[in-house]
């Protein structure tokens, strides 16, 4: 075998061993919950649908909103398909916007319940109730995510050194 052939055969099986063992080939180790997993594992992009159980405009009404790049792209209602304008800003909702809704300070008399994602640690239901003597008042959020594109599960916990 001539030098120049013997070196190229070389070079290629040291990649292929190299690229085998290499860390990117191997699920990234997230830790913590939250928006602290979120910011690990969460997609840039995804489908993400969206109920909200409240007196307000498409109360009920599960709302898909396409997220790519982590910007809202497009939302239309789920029953019918119908999109829905981008005047209506509320019902254009991204992840980010939840994790806005989970702030802790919403005054006096309120109570906020958060549930997140154990996979990828987006809220995935939000109450907030209301003083008792607010009518009315209070709003249940449900969220699912779906990535798209090619999405890799990422591993909970310590890195192991694998």
């Amino acid at each position: 075998m001539n030098r120049p052939v013997f070196l190229c055969v070389v070079g290629v099986v040291c990649a292929v061993i190299l690229g085998c063992d290499s860390d990117a080939s191997r699920p990234m180790v997230c830790s913590g919950e939250g928006r602290e997993l979120w910011e690990c594992r969460g997609p840039a992009d995804y489908d993400l649908t969206v109920t909200r159980d409240c007196f307000c405009y498409a109360g009920g009404q599960p709302v898909l909103v396409e997220v790519r790049n982590h910007q809202a792209m497009r939302a239309r209602f789920v029953e019918t398909g119908e999109a829905i304008p981008k005047d209506e800003g509320n019902l254009w909702t991204t992840v980010e916007d939840l994790f806005a809704m989970t702030a802790p300070d919403h005054g006096d008399g309120y109570a906020l319940h958060v549930t997140y994602d154990p996979d990828l640690g987006y809220p995935s239901s939000i109450t907030l109730s209301c003083p008792p003597d607010l009518a009315d008042c209070g709003i249940h959020i449900a969220a699912d995510v779906k990535p798209r594109r090619s999405w890799l599960p990422l591993q909970k916990g310590p890195h192991l050194g694998l």
